[in-house]
């Protein structure tokens, strides 16, 4: 039974499958995690090597517990594939029935010339050599062709937006440290300007204090002429006492 052309019937069963498929793995399997655990089960193996070359009972303990480790790695990662699996599993068995009941053993001919494989078999690896290229194809082939087609052009797209929002957060750190930089560079000058500031209220006070100082040195100068002139003035009436007095004694 076919509702619309079968090409585009079995493109669009394909291309939901795998649109679901993409969204349960990004929700099931932690790629960035599978990365680090695969590349600690790297280090760990490589110490297990350096440690067989020892034999000593400190050494086999060591390689004990580093095995029980990548084992306990090994189950992590694999927990999160498994559960894809299992939820994966019915929808590819789904879309398989579904296809098996409406097109059955029916052919029709492919927009493109596709490979022919003389008796198929997913376990038998010379069975996947070509054995020549025609139009006419079943749903099965159609829908690997644009299941893979599909897949590799969601990977890349994935791709290239993980590494544009990669750059876009590196973008963002730096122009954030940028004005970390510019914000400190800017309190830097106003403490060295407030530094300077009360350097020179500092030696404002100074210069009025010396100002004062040596007004009142001036001032002390002063009273001490003044109290100098004074006493002459003293001493030289005193003088005149007492020359006034001697003419009159000589009279």
């Amino acid at each position: 039974m076919v509702f619309l052309d079968v090409v585009i019937e079995i493109g669009i069963i394909a291309l939901i499958v795998v649109v679901i498929s993409k969204i349960l793995q990004s929700k099931m399997i932690d790629k960035k995690k599978q990365k680090e655990a695969q590349a600690k089960m790297k280090e760990k193996q490589k110490k297990i090597k350096e440690l067989m070359k020892n034999g000593d009972e400190k050494s086999k303990n060591e390689m004990g517990r580093l095995q029980k480790e990548m084992l306990e790695d090994m189950n992590a990662t694999m927990q999160g594939t498994m559960k894809y699996m299992l939820v994966s599993m019915p929808l590819f068995f789904g879309a398989f029935f579904v296809m098996g009941s409406l097109y059955g053993s029916m052919l029709f001919n492919a927009p493109i010339m596709l490979p022919k494989f003389q008796g198929f078999f997913f376990l038998n690896p010379f069975t996947w050599i070509p054995v020549g290229w025609g139009y006419e194809t079943g749903w099965l082939k159609w829908y690997f062709i644009i299941y893979l087609i599909a897949s590799i052009i969601i990977a890349i797209t994935m791709k290239v937006r993980e590494k544009v929002m990669k750059k876009g957060t590196e973008k963002v750190k730096e122009e954030k440290k940028s004005i970390e930089t510019a914000e400190k560079i800017k309190i830097d000058e106003n403490a060295e300007v407030k530094d300077a500031e009360e350097v020179k209220s500092i030696d404002d006070v100074e210069k009025v204090k010396s100002i004062d100082n040596a007004e009142e040195v001036k001032s002390i100068d002063n009273a001490e002429e003044v109290k100098s002139i004074d006493n002459a003035e003293e001493v030289k009436s005193i003088e005149t006492t007492e020359e006034k007095k001697g003419v009159e004694d000589a009279k």
